[in-house]
């Protein structure tokens, strides 16, 4: 009866440690001004739009509107970032020239592209460098900051930059 007594002890003991340990995970995470539902997040396990904040869990919605519940712990034990959290967002993306194009000109339509599409800021200016030669195209990286991301849907700016980048090289002649 004594060693049940002991391993029942042991067991309510590692238990109980968990849910303290979530408590006050959630209590960081409640009086933590920079963490507030409605916010964009990413950790180690996902990404999605913080829901709700409780003192045990906290659920996030995905991308896919999935509803995920997070322990509290695992957001407070880890590295959580909110791409979204200074009202602007930085998106890079890539693009491949043909290695007989004129990458100069190629690189200002790529900048210039940007200011044509709704929601890409002018500040700081989009940007377009070369990356690497890859076996068959010269590989660009283009950075432009998306305002108010939270409000705004990215895949929607990302096709507009892309299509509006793609007219501009059409007509200068780049492929």
């Amino acid at each position: 009866i004594h060693t049940a007594t002991r391993y029942g002890t042991l067991a309510l003991g590692v238990a109980g440690q968990t849910v303290v340990g979530s408590l006050i995970s959630g209590l960081v995470l409640v009086a933590d001004p920079e963490f507030n539902v409605g916010d964009y997040i990413e950790w180690a396990d996902g990404e999605g739009t913080v829901r709700s904040i409780t003192l045990r869990v906290t659920r996030v919605q995905t991308l896919n509107g999935e509803l995920v519940t997070i322990p509290n712990t695992v957001l407070t034990s880890q590295p959580v970032t909110r791409p979204y959290g200074r009202g602007r967002y930085r998106v890079v993306d890539h693009v491949g020239l043909a290695f007989e194009d004129d990458v100069d000109d190629a690189l200002a339509h790529l900048e210039a592209a940007a200011a044509d599409v709704e929601g890409i800021a002018s500040e700081p200016t989009p940007s377009a460098y070369v990356d690497e030669f890859g076996s068959d195209a010269i590989l660009v990286r283009v950075h432009y900051w998306v305002e108010n991301p939270a409000q705004r849907d990215l895949f929607a700016v990302r096709s507009a930059y892309a299509r509006s980048a793609k007219a501009d090289l059409d007509a200068a002649g780049i492929t």
